[in-house]
């Protein structure tokens, strides 16, 4: 079958896939202003959908061309009834092998506009719709919308969404895998001090990140299970029982004695993209150990602080609230100053005490 695109679409489609392949730090944005320069579509969204234990829910919605109003209402209520999300697995579609969907796959479009959904579209102006989706989760989607006097899709914009959706999905994927390793990386630069002992970090989903020897062999000890992934599931729910909260509900760093072990746990986030993925970070260490090691419990001496290192009250004020945990912006709101103020005197916290990071300066103040 002859295509129904010219050389010169086909040159647009190479130029779009080098465009947002090229720097997957603002991949989202990229999209999206790719797809309105170089194909014109000028209403589009990009929208990440996650699960949880319970059911989805929007993890992220944006656009450059939608108000903002018009997104919170489809992330709080119309998700639930958008006929394109929950159609959006393999075994729902009519051709497995694409990846996207347009409105009269499901119905005519006088029958899509009664819907609930239909009608939420239609009060915005908006009568079609593609959407152009990843099969796995979380679900990045790509929706691509027409105004009811643009009319549907012709036959030729769908060969052009064809390969659109091919180049999307393939890109996702290669975005997905800059995320995890970036998220690592920085994981790992936050946390190098603790190489010394034992430590894993897993994500929100209690997936295994990263992890070291010590950890392994400390956990095998305690938990008495040397299969990975069953080991780490036993320690949560040892974890979980000991401090009558499940993991999920941890906001600030919290200690467990397991079995002559002491486990630090404490959540962190990496931020990518305007998404917030959580990690929690275990640290391990033998209560042995603790003769020739600072005890993770115990919290410095304001008064003694600021005679030993010669901080000011302030400095020794943000020094006990990040040994409780708090962030740049927490810390912000307690003491009624700004993030910059904050930052500011952690970097003179920070040259004082001839350090570059806050684990290492809590290693350095427990006594």
């Amino acid at each position: 079958m002859n295509s129904l695109l010219s050389a010169e679409e086909f040159e647009k489609l190479l130029i779009f896939s080098n465009s947002i392949n090229s720097n997957y730090d603002d991949f989202i944005s990229n999209m999206l202003n790719a797809i309105s320069d170089i194909f014109d579509y000028k209403l589009t969204v990009y929208t990440i959908f996650d699960k949880n234990k319970d059911d989805d829910y929007v993890k992220s919605i944006i656009s450059k061309s939608i108000q903002t109003k018009v997104l919170n209402d489809y992330k709080n209520t119309y998700y639930k009834k958008d006929i394109f999300k929950n159609n959006s697995k393999p075994k729902n579609r009519k051709n497995k092998a694409d990846h996207f969907m347009i409105t009269r796959d499901f119905m005519p479009l006088n029958d899509f506009l009664k819907t609930e959904y239909g009608q939420f579209l239609i009060s915005e102006n908006i009568a079609y719709q593609s959407a152009i989706f990843t099969s796995d989760v979380p679900l990045h989607v790509l929706n691509i919308f027409k105004t009811y006097d643009e009319g549907d899709f012709s036959e030729k914009e769908l060969e052009l969404l064809k390969h659109i959706s091919n180049i999307f999905t393939n890109s996702v994927k290669q975005y997905k895998m800059y995320i995890n390793q970036n998220d690592t990386v920085q994981l790992i630069q936050k946390y190098n001090n603790f190489l010394d002992y034992g430590f894993i970090i897993i994500d929100q989903d209690y997936k295994i990140r990263l992890y070291n020897n010590a950890f392994l062999n400390y956990a095998t000890q305690i938990t008495k299970t040397t299969d990975l992934s069953s080991l780490v599931d036993t320690l949560i729910v040892l974890i979980e029982k000991q401090l009558k909260i499940i993991l999920a509900e941890i906001t600030e760093p919290v200690f467990v004695d397991l079995k002559g072990y002491q486990i630090r746990i404490t959540l962190d986030t990496v931020i990518n993209n305007g998404l917030i993925n959580k990690y929690y970070f275990m640290n391990i260490i033998h209560n042995s150990n603790q003769l020739s090691t600072p005890k993770l419990k115990t919290k410095p001496d304001v008064v003694k602080l600021i005679k030993e290192f010669d901080f000011t009250k302030r400095e020794a004020e943000i020094i006990e609230l990040i040994f409780q945990g708090h962030n740049n912006q927490e810390i912000s709101d307690k003491l009624f100053i700004s993030v910059f103020t904050v930052k500011s005197h952690i970097n003179n916290i920070f040259k004082k005490l001839d350090v570059n990071n806050r684990t290492s300066l809590m290693s350095k103040l427990i006594k």
